[in-house]
């Protein structure tokens, strides 16, 4: 979250969030795009590893874009940034993340570097708060964020509940991601919509994101990424006294219809994972289209000659478009002819 959320009457919920491991690729990072550390707050990381062979991996916490938190210490030894643990086979293992006497928030990263991959561990991670005496008062968990660029999720707003969103966006360039946000009735009827350019973690109560929002409200919110995203609903109950956050993973957006009808008539078409959209050619007129089914958006490149046929390398950044006799090769992620 950015620091401005410090004036808000969640704070001390809102950094109460945490975190259980989901399967992930072979020696892909776990991202855990919300912690928080500093300021009587701690995040605790358990690892279990079940297999026959040793693990060796890498933990990593930055906040906001990327950067370093002022302190930052596991298990009482600071580690800067980042540090390389092994855990032997059938161990458990775990660190405590704390830092300076300011409350802050952030992300972490488990990374493989050998041994067993990320599906093969059992994770676990949460969030407590001590209070002046060292005693434990508060500890929440939710689960795990995958990456993803479109979701909708239900809001809840009332005298004591409130909904929230924790969000990080990446790019291999560590660029700019346009994140928009729209905000829907109980009748479907859009009410606001925001876009912001996210470079990093970003939370927040919808309070915060939309002003038009009503302090009593039933509702949804859609979520269109134009990057890979990590985003975790926060739902906030109070009353008695008490604070309880719960975060949870939205449910990705589809398609409405299994057919879907669009303005171009494709000729050839992939899916392109890394744009999460559709690469198709047509002609007459000669276009590249580079189609999202979810929010009917259609990119546009003109192409010089009729096109055959179309094929994407195995990043899904660069296409190549087959023509009577000639190659015209695009870089997809800057919209160019290369």
């Amino acid at each position: 979250m950015r620091l401005r959320i410090a004036d808000s009457k969640w704070l001390p919920a809102l950094l109460l969030v945490s975190v259980i491991v989901a399967p992930h690729m072979c020696y892909a990072a776990v991202t855990y795009p919300h912690i928080a550390v500093g300021g009587g707050y701690e995040t605790v990381l358990t690892i279990t590893n079940p297999t026959e062979h040793r693990w060796n991996g890498r933990l990593a916490c930055s906040q906001r874009d990327f950067q370093k938190f002022p302190v930052l210490r596991i298990n009482g030894v600071n580690i800067g940034q980042s540090a390389e643990y092994e855990i032997k086979p059938s161990a458990t293992v775990t660190f405590v993340i704390t830092g300076d006497s300011t409350a802050r928030s952030g992300f972490l990263k488990i990374s493989t570097a050998g041994g067993p991959s990320e599906t093969q561990l059992a994770t676990s991670l949460y969030y407590r708060f001590r209070n002046s005496a060292g005693q434990v008062t508060d500890t929440v968990s939710t689960s795990s964020a995958k990456a993803a660029r479109h979701w909708v999720f239900p809001v809840d707003r009332g005298a004591e509940a409130d909904t929230g969103v924790a969000c990080l966006t990446e790019s291999s360039d560590y660029s700019p991601t346009d994140v928009t946000y729209t905000l829907l009735s109980a009748d479907g009827a859009e009410l606001q919509r925001v876009t912001k350019q996210q470079r990093g973690h970003l939370a927040l109560m919808l309070g915060e994101l939309f002003d038009t929002i009503p302090a009593n409200f039933v509702g949804s919110v859609i979520v269109d990424s134009s990057g890979d995203t990590y985003l975790l609903v926060l739902r906030l109950e109070s009353g008695g006294g008490t604070l309880q956050l719960t975060g949870t993973r939205p449910a990705r957006l589809a398609p409405r219809d299994r057919v879907t009808r669009v303005s171009f008539r494709p000729h050839d078409a992939v899916y392109s994972k890394a744009l999460d959209r559709i690469v198709a050619v047509s002609a007459k007129p000669n276009r590249l289209h580079l189609y999202d089914p979810i929010t009917n958006d259609d990119q546009v490149l003109e192409l010089d000659h009729l096109p055959e046929c179309l094929a994407v390398d195995r990043t899904g950044e660069r296409a190549v478009v087959g023509h009577d006799g000639r190659l015209t090769f695009f870089n997809l992620k800057t919209r160019e002819v290369t």
